[in-house]
């Protein structure tokens, strides 16, 4: 069953004109069509930046054998605590209508902050100038946090970070802690590896019988930095190349379509081969050999969109962004802040490209989001209960700044 929505606010503008928009205790092992036009401008990020939490380091763990299979269940349980207990995530608020989507492709691609990426000097050239027009631009998309992990982790499970997934799992130690408690899905503890008492997009889309899978071109043998679906018992992976084969009819492609380049590809700076195009040049030419082949398959066109999304905003440098969006608490496995009035530090305007036959061409939406609204977005499409922090009350999914196309 689809999720009702209600009214949408926020604002989409188009190439001529604009609106302003808007859980007792146990261990768990977690294993139309137009042709190219320039970029607009996207504004400055703002100057003024909260400092980002400290974070206190992750317990020293062995880092486990690579395997082919996705780490087993735990069967390790710490002191149980009678008090807390299991229970469903909480109940969604309205949430505007959803539209008509019957595949969504999400490609996963390393954050240098929206302003650079979508700046008319950005070296996305296909980015902007190819794909930009066909699409909307969520100019005010905001990350969690800073991590790769932990934003991809929220993205797929409505999980916020821990010490380990905020660090990027060096050490992939499996979720040691309590099972997710009812008021707001929360799995209480630290590590990376979660096991199947935690929920995520992937298992509840299998639930209802829709199919959901990675593509990743570093392989799925054991946990990745760039595959946050690694991370998760609950997931299905695939290598990247197996996407070409899957895209031949739309039976054959999964619903949900997750692609995780590796660094080099997905713009990660330094981390191609000396010689060779580096940071947003370098996602921009996996860009321009991937996009053509998802926007031109059967299942883009029976009802597809395409989300290009960034895990981060500028972490590092004079840049350095902490902004966050859309009443993000602070969750349960942050480190208490000295100052208790600290609002939490979040992972800035990584901003995403949203194209489908439902958005408005060239449309830039200024509404805040973030990866959270983004889970709770696809759970929407897909008739699903949205897990943890995405189901929050008051968290709204995209409306109809963003699929005003309809």
């Amino acid at each position: 069953m689809v999720l009702a929505f209600g009214v949408a606010t926020g604002a989409t503008t188009g190439p001529a004109a604009e609106a302003t928009a808007g859980p007792g205790a146990i261990t768990v092992a977690l294993a139309p069509q137009r042709g190219p036009t320039p970029a607009p401008a996207v504004e400055p990020v703002p100057t003024h930046r909260r400092a980002a939490p400290s974070r206190a380091p992750a317990p020293a763990a062995a880092r486990p054998a690579a395997s082919a299979a996705r780490v087993p269940a735990p069967t390790a349980a710490t002191t149980p605590e009678p008090t807390t207990t299991s229970a469903p995530d909480p109940t969604p608020t309205a949430t505007p209508e959803a539209p008509p989507v019957k595949h969504v492709f999400v490609v996963w691609l390393a954050g240098h902050g929206v302003a650079t990426t979508f700046a008319a000097d950005s070296p996305a050239s296909y980015l902007n100038a190819g794909l930009r027009p066909q699409g909307a631009l969520l100019a005010h998309y905001d990350a969690i946090g800073h991590g790769s992990v932990a934003n991809g982790i929220a993205a797929l499970t409505g999980q916020g970070p821990n010490v380990d997934t905020a660090a990027d799992c060096a050490d992939p130690t499996a979720f040691s802690g309590r099972s997710p408690r009812a008021s707001d899905g929360q799995a209480i503890g630290h590590g990376c590896r979660f096991g199947p008492g935690v929920p995520t997009l992937f298992g509840r889309l299998a639930a209802v019988g829709h199919s959901a899978r990675a593509y990743a071109q570093e392989g799925c043998d054991a946990p990745h930095p760039r595959v946050p679906s690694s991370y998760l018992a609950e997931s299905a992976c695939s290598p990247l190349a197996q996407l070409d084969v899957d895209l031949a009819s739309a039976t054959a492609t999964p619903s949900l379509v997750w692609i995780s380049p590796g660094p080099c590809d997905a713009g990660v700076d330094g981390a191609c081969p000396a010689g060779e195009p580096d940071g947003l040049a370098r996602m921009d030419a996996f860009l321009r050999t991937l996009a053509p082949k998802l926007l031109a398959s059967p299942a883009y066109a029976d009802g597809g969109a395409l989300i290009v999304l960034f895990d981060q905003g500028a972490a590092t440098g004079p840049g350095a962004d902490f902004e966050a969006c859309c009443n993000q608490p602070r969750g349960p496995n942050e480190p208490v802040p000295q100052d208790p009035q600290e609002a939490p530090a979040g992972g800035g305007r990584a901003g995403a490209l949203v194209l489908s036959r439902f958005t408005k061409p060239g449309a830039t939406v200024r509404t805040p989001y973030n990866h959270y609204a983004l889970l709770r977005s696809l759970a929407a499409i897909f008739g699903v209960q949205p897990p943890g922090y995405a189901g929050a009350k008051g968290l709204d999914p995209f409306g109809g700044d963003v699929w005003s196309g309809r």
